[in-house]
Parts: C-alpha cells; structure tokens; sequence
C-alpha cells in the first residue's frame, strides 16, 4: 500500500492510501497514524478513494487510528470510501462509529 501525507489546512493532515488495506498493510498504516499523532496531528483525513479491499485487520488499524486522535483531543475522519468498501464497514457496524465525508474539503470542514 502508498500512503501519501499531506497537510491540507492549519493543523489538518490527509493520509491518502493507494491499494488494499490487509493483514499486510495495516501495521503501516498504524506506524503512519502513530507518528502523526507522536508529532502532535491529532485532526487526520484517511482518503480511501483509491482503496478497493479492506479486512478485518485494515478495519483494525483505522479504529486504532480514530481511538489515537480522540485520546488527543482529535478526530479521524473518513473520505471517498468506495461502495464495496463501505459494504464492509456496514457489515461490521462500524458505519456507525466512523464519521464519513464525500470529500476532503467537507471533512475538512467538519473539525
């Protein structure tokens, strides 16, 4: 998986991941979620717009990733989450948890 960091406004960081988030890939993007937050970004944008499978352990390292930010003070918002991929996080309930946005901008926005 690619994941591509950038701030978008003040205090504000997008993660963009590019592939599946799988048993393979969700320690790094823990890793990523664990910096940010070491270096004090506690508002993170994961734009999913590119990510076409997500399993439980991918699942697992975005809950982690909003649990990180809301210690904080923070929050963790989802964006440009795919129909398939959204079918796993209703199927889970956690549909229900995470807070979803059409785009960056409105999550953005939304802090």
């Amino acid at each position: 998986m690619k994941i591509e960091v950038y701030e978008l406004a003040e205090k504000i960081k997008v993660m963009r991941l590019d592939g599946q988030l799988n048993a393979h890939s969700a320690l790094q993007l823990k890793e990523e979620i664990a910096a940010l937050v070491d270096d004090g970004v506690i508002q993170i944008i994961a734009n999913l717009t590119q990510v076409d499978f997500v399993d439980s352990s991918g699942l697992a390292a975005l809950v982690s990733g909003m649990r990180k930010t809301r210690e904080e003070g923070g929050n963790f918002k989802l964006v440009g989450v795919q129909p398939m991929v959204m079918q796993v996080f209703e199927l889970t309930a956690l549909d229900r948890v995470f807070e979803f946005h059409p785009d960056e901008e409105a999550a953005a926005a939304s802090f």
